[in-house]
């Protein structure tokens, strides 16, 4: 969930050697249906499909398109989000799948592969830490969350993602949601999120984001874009 991250900030890493008008074409897809079991109720109704890419150039004339990454992993948290068999005396292993562009459930007999999930664990542990990370990244680089014009978390759930945002107190305003939409897309929630809130008019040319990606591991990053 906060892999995407890294990507950016691998391709700014790559373009300051590369020539002043070079560009690089980011991508984040994810297809969790792969490993979500369709008679789990509590991962079933949270993830989604999902792919999105971000084109990053080089630099603005006061500096990098994209700031450095902060990090921190909890790794003893690692269970409460993980891949795993489903065993046989669970019963059958049901898949969502698309046919002739309706959703249909079927049974999958062959790999049994699901993603678990301990939501309450997760939602504890992330709002304890989260808001104390975030806070304490930026004040090491000098900045404060004032000077970001829109902050886009991670969108693992609504309630998650706002109970975070209360902990920053940021203001809604400033706040990008889409998990209503298009669930938690992991890897991909990142550049779908911002896609959509520049297709809908809430970025503008020169605008500072702070980006938070969240999730399995336990692991978290922040970094900055500046939009163009």
């Amino acid at each position: 969930c906060s892999g995407y991250m890294a990507a950016l900030e691998l391709a700014e890493a790559l373009l300051s050697r590369a020539p002043s008008d070079a560009l690089a074409l980011v991508v984040g897809a994810e297809a969790m249906t792969r490993v979500l079991d369709a008679a789990d109720r509590a991962t079933l109704p949270i993830f989604g499909d999902g792919a999105g890419a971000l084109v990053v150039s080089r630099s603005f004339e006061d500096g990098p398109g994209v700031s450095p990454c902060a990090r921190m992993t909890r790794p003893a948290g690692g269970p409460n989000i993980r891949i795993e068999p489903k065993r046989a005396c669970e019963g059958p292993l049901l898949r969502l799948t698309a046919e002739g562009g309706r959703v249909v459930v079927t049974e999958e007999p062959g790999t049994r592969l699901v993603v678990r999930m301990r939501g309450r664990a997760v939602f504890r542990d992330m709002l304890r830490a989260l808001p104390a990370f975030v806070r304490g990244a930026l004040a090491e680089r000098g900045q404060a969350l004032e000077e970001f014009a829109r902050v886009a978390l991670h969108q693992a759930n609504a309630r998650l993602v706002e109970a975070v945002a209360t902990g920053l107190e940021l203001p809604p305003e400033r706040l990008l949601q889409n998990i209503a939409r298009v669930g938690n897309t992991t890897g991909a929630s990142l550049p779908l999120l911002l896609d959509g809130a520049a297709r809908r008019g809430l970025l503008r040319a020169g605008d500072d984001v702070l980006l938070v990606g969240f999730g399995a591991g336990y692991s978290a990053a922040i970094t900055s874009l500046r939009w163009s």
